[in-house]
């Protein structure tokens, strides 16, 4: 188990090199295409609506070849986008590239792909506490990664980062990988689920799609999954934006970026514990509340001192709102349908995170500044608050047949 879960935060950490360096690089990028803001934001809206549309598509491929393997192939051609970015001449050739390829390759590498890993594991008391510890590769992604892109990129080129970054994709890392995966395999670390229903495995999509859509708590924790993207989607593409145009340093910028990670990896693990032991709908109902305090103090006083709190408040909230859907998810659905089910979930956050990524950079194209943004932003957050607080959670099949076989899984 160990050993998986090592496998799954790193490959949380790879994995937002395809965001941070998109995030540190936005400036400089839309500058070398010569376009504005708004207009090379297209790229960004569209890896995040083919992020939203490829996560189905990718839980339904984790459910059916496991997720090791799904993430494997989500390394190599991770490293082969980076190669193509890279070497685009053209803002066309960069959109289709980044904002499909990329956003696919991510997907594999990521949120979805890892609950499939973590559900994997035989370990239902801690299901909660290991998809924080797993995820949370993220947040390390912001205190290492972004500002050593922030470093790189006073001496070089993002071309020639991006170079960089494909090959040690494409190479080592994918190597890597397929032995951890063939490590594991040998070594039994991987346990099989002891807590299938006994209802026969839906063998159609379409089977599969109705057992999604017509379970009701699928779409109040979509819904308010989508105001998560709406917030994220501010910090991926605008955040960096926004302290240059405060004319903040390098070093600041930097210094913002790695608290918000700290903040982010602890606040993962106190969701996680937190999810494991009380209502799980309260839990992230909370850290969306959380969310939208700290972007009503940005919004409200746009200095350092308000980028502190913001980075500090918002980062502990960052993945509460990811895991506490998580577990949520993990708790009404069935084991032979997680993977899928959260895929559309997440469908509906990168909906919000398309629309967030896009009209950011037009409003600032409009106005300047990012404030009516962030107005949006903090309001979406408080109604994805309520929304979450109103989701009632009730034992699915699975998990009454887990209890009379013995099995203890967390409810809320």
């Amino acid at each position: 188990m160990l050993l998986i879960v090592f496998f799954g935060i790193s490959v949380s950490l790879l994995s937002t090199s395809i965001k941070t360096s998109y995030q540190v690089f936005f400036v400089s990028m839309s500058d070398s295409f010569q376009l504005s803001r708004g207009e090379f934001a297209l790229s960004g809206t569209l890896f995040m609506a083919v992020f939203g549309i490829s996560s189905p598509i990718v839980g339904y491929i984790a459910d059916r070849l496991g997720a090791k393997k799904t993430i494997i192939g989500g390394i190599f051609i991770s490293g082969l986008f980076f190669l193509l970015m890279a070497v685009a001449q053209h803002f066309i050739s960069f959109l289709f590239i980044y904002g499909i390829g990329a956003a696919f390759a991510y997907t594999a590498i990521s949120f979805v792909s890892l609950a499939v890993l973590v559900d994997e594991i035989n370990a239902p008391k801690i299901k909660g506490f290991l998809y924080a510890l797993v995820t949370n590769g993220a947040a390390l992604g912001f205190v290492f990664l972004a500002p050593l892109w922030l470093y790189l990129n006073q001496f070089t080129s993002w071309r020639t980062i991006y170079i960089g970054i494909g090959l040690i994709f494409m190479i080592p890392l994918t190597l890597l990988a397929i032995f951890v995966m063939r490590a594991v395999d040998l070594s039994g670390a991987e346990s099989a689920d002891t807590t299938q229903s006994t209802e026969p495995m839906p063998s159609h999509f379409g089977e599969r799609l109705k057992q999604v859509f017509t379970n009701r708590y699928f779409y109040y924790l979509a819904i308010a999954f989508s105001g998560c993207g709406i917030t994220m989607a501010y910090i991926d593409i605008h955040f960096v934006a926004q302290l240059k145009d405060l004319g903040l340093s390098s070093g600041f910028i930097g210094m913002s970026l790695a608290i918000l990670g700290v903040t982010e990896f602890v606040g993962g693990l106190i969701a996680g514990v937190l999810c494991d032991r009380y209502s799980k709908r309260l839990v992230l109902s909370g850290f969306y509340l959380l969310r939208a305090i700290g972007v009503f103090i940005l919004l409200i006083q746009s200095n350092q001192l308000g980028v502190l709190l913001f980075v500090s408040i918002f980062g502990i909230s960052y993945m509460g709102t990811v895991i506490g859907t998580s577990a949520v998810s993990l708790h009404i659905f069935r084991k032979d349908i997680r993977g899928f089910a959260f895929g559309f979930i997440w469908l509906f956050h990168q909906i919000g995170a398309a629309v967030a990524t896009q009209l950011g950079a037009d409003l600032y194209d409009l106005e300047g500044n990012y404030q009516l943004m962030l107005l949006i932003t903090g309001i979406f957050a408080l109604v994805s608050a309520l929304l979450a607080s109103r989701i009632k959670l009730r034992d699915h099949p699975q998990v009454e047949h887990a209890a009379a076989t013995c099995t203890s899984v967390p409810s809320e």
